[in-house]
């Protein structure tokens, strides 16, 4: 079975990287999966929390730093270093075939710390704001996915590792959210 799922994985992901392709998402997705990118939305949240909410929205930028800080730590300092899972253009067997658009880096593969965050992100926001600013949710969701997609497409990692990332940061945020909030006045 493992052993099924895991040539799955790597055919997905070199279906990803070297067939699914075009300038167009290129252009795209290797810039985004740079946090330098994204460093207007995070302008526009913080702006639009603390303008909007006031003491609410201070509470809520904690809650999401501390949410990154967990699945951060999770992914890069537990998981990775146990697991110990090559990246694919790290690979001795994928190596040649992997359309690598962006420098490979020595770390571990899974789970991905980009996609365990933004999705820790993304979720945690949904669960605070999500009520009050409803239109945000498939924003935060697509932020998330995008982000998730474009590692597997630049050849750092494979499907299972951003699905790994993708499932720790949601539990992640759940978890906080649900212990945390109930304790403190919230916005939602």
């Amino acid at each position: 079975m493992l052993d099924k799922l895991l040539s799955w994985d790597e055919e997905t992901f070199l279906v990803i990287n070297r067939d699914w392709v075009s300038p167009f998402l290129d252009w795209l997705l290797v810039p985004a999966r740079n946090p330098l990118t994204w460093i207007p939305v995070y302008a526009f949240l913080l702006l639009f929390l603390v303008i909007n909410f006031k003491k609410q929205g201070w509470i809520t930028i904690g809650m999401v730093v501390l949410c990154f800080i967990v699945t951060d730590q999770l992914s890069g300092h537990v998981i990775k270093p146990w697991l110990e899972r090559v990246r694919p253009c790290n690979d001795s067997y994928l190596a040649e075939y992997v359309r690598q658009l962006v420098p490979c880096g020595s770390g571990y593969s899974f789970t991905s710390n980009h996609a365990s965050n933004h999705f820790g992100i993304s979720v945690m926001l949904m669960l605070l704001i999500g009520r009050l600013a409803w239109w945000v949710k498939p924003l935060l969701l697509l932020w998330a996915i995008v982000v998730a997609y474009a590692q597997v497409y630049v050849g750092l990692h494979y499907p299972i590792d951003v699905i790994g990332g993708a499932l720790l940061g949601t539990l992640t945020a759940l978890a906080l959210y649900h212990l945390i909030h109930k304790k403190i006045a919230f916005i939602s």
